[in-house]
C-alpha cells in the first residue's frame, strides 16, 4: 500500500510546486475550465466555450479534454485552448482557475481532487445543465434512483448529500 502512496504523494507535489510559479498562476489567473466529458466534447460545455471566446475574450477560458479524445484534432485545428484531462497541467488549472464549469456532474468532475493531496478546491462549479429536468427522472436518467437524482440536484444547488436523504 506504501508503494501505491509514494507516487501520488510525489505526483502533487510536484503539481502543488508547478502550480507555485509565477507563469502558472499568470496562465490561469482566474481562469474558467470548461469541460464535457473526460473523453468526448460535443456537448453543452464546448459551444459554452465557443460563445465565451467569440463574446467574452475577457474570460481567460480553457477546454479540458483527454489527450487521447477523438474530439480533440478538431478543436485543435479550431483553435481551442486544450488541457489534457488528469494531466499534471489540468490539476495546475484546478489548483487556479475560480470556475470549472461542466455538462457531466460525475464524482471525477465535480470532485477532481479526490485522492489526492492538493487541498481544497477553490473553484466555483457550475453544471451546465441538458434541456429540462423534470420530477420524472426515469425518463431523464434511466439509471438513477430518485435519492440519486436528488443528490445530483443537491450537488448543482452546492447543498450536502445528507440533504437529500433528509428530503426523502
Amino acid at each position: 500500500e506504501q508503494r501505491a502512496i509514494a507516487p501520488r504523494v510525489t505526483r502533487d507535489l510536484r503539481i502543488r510546486r508547478r502550480a507555485r510559479r509565477d507563469e502558472s498562476a499568470e496562465r490561469y489567473r482566474n481562469a474558467w475550465l470548461l469541460m464535457d466529458r473526460d473523453n468526448a466534447a460535443q456537448d453543452n460545455a464546448e459551444h459554452l466555450y465557443r460563445h465565451l471566446r467569440a463574446h467574452e475574450p475577457d474570460v481567460n477560458a480553457f477546454f479540458v479534454l483527454a489527450g487521447d479524445s477523438p474530439d480533440r484534432p478538431r478543436l485543435e485545428r479550431e483553435g481551442f485552448r486544450l488541457i489534457a484531462f488528469g494531466s499534471d497541467e489540468h490539476f495546475v488549472a484546478l489548483l487556479h482557475c475560480v470556475q470549472l464549469a461542466s455538462s457531466q456532474v460525475d464524482s471525477y468532475v465535480v470532485n477532481p481532487f479526490r485522492g489526492h493531496l492538493l487541498g481544497a478546491a477553490r473553484f466555483r462549479f457550475t453544471f451546465l445543465q441538458h434541456g429540462v429536468i423534470t420530477n420524472k427522472h426515469k425518463s431523464v436518467h434511466p439509471g438513477r434512483s430518485a435519492r440519486n437524482h436528488l443528490r445530483v440536484l443537491g450537488i448543482v444547488a452546492g447543498l450536502p448529500h445528507s440533504r437529500a436523504d433528509e428530503v426523502l
